[in-house]
């Protein structure tokens, strides 16, 4: 039996609005014609996807040092670094492919601001970003001689070690 499909406008914390057709989702009655945030969660593996933790590493300072999300929701920001030079690092989920969850990553180096919200790149600011498949495990994002941008599954233990093994994204 075909499911439905239903297109839907999801707005998080001041970003864009995501446009997202998700199947076997429709409204009822009961929510007025809404569909049920429940079962749009489920629908987008939301649970999944807050399993995974983002974490920019200060390795250049320490084993230790750094700066990690609770979780990674479909969109985020993180704001991280030494106290003259931070980072800037957003996130936007952008959809699964098979088993693997599919993200857009951006880091902007160095900022100036006091949060995520009011960062403002400094001139000359270094701007990466890319496209990448997380599978699981430990992924080295980006890196550079400052930081790194790792994502690893919650539970893991923190730092993550990192080596030549490592995997790291194209």
């Amino acid at each position: 039996m075909d499911r439905p499909q239903r297109a839907v406008w999801i707005g998080v914390a001041l970003q864009a609005p995501l446009a997202v057709t998700i199947a076997g989702c429709e409204p009822t009655a009961e929510s007025g014609g809404e569909l049920d945030k429940h079962e749009v969660a489920a629908s987008l593996g939301e649970a999944q996807v807050a399993d995974i933790v983002l974490f920019v590493h200060n390795y250049r300072i320490g084993a230790g040092h750094g700066c990690y999300s609770d979780g990674v929701a479909p969109t985020g920001e993180l704001m991280c670094g030494p106290g003259d030079a931070p980072s800037l690092v957003t996130w936007r989920f952008l959809r699964r492919e098979g088993e693997d969850y599919v993200y857009e990553i951006r880091r902007v180096f160095p900022v100036d601001g006091r949060s995520p919200g009011n960062a403002i790149p400094r001139p000359g600011a270094t701007q990466t970003g890319k496209t990448i498949r997380y599978t699981g495990g430990v992924l080295v994002v980006m890196e550079d001689d400052v930081q790194r941008v790792i994502l690893y599954p919650k539970g893991t233990p923190h730092p993550p070690r990192v080596d030549a093994s490592t995997t790291r994204a194209p």
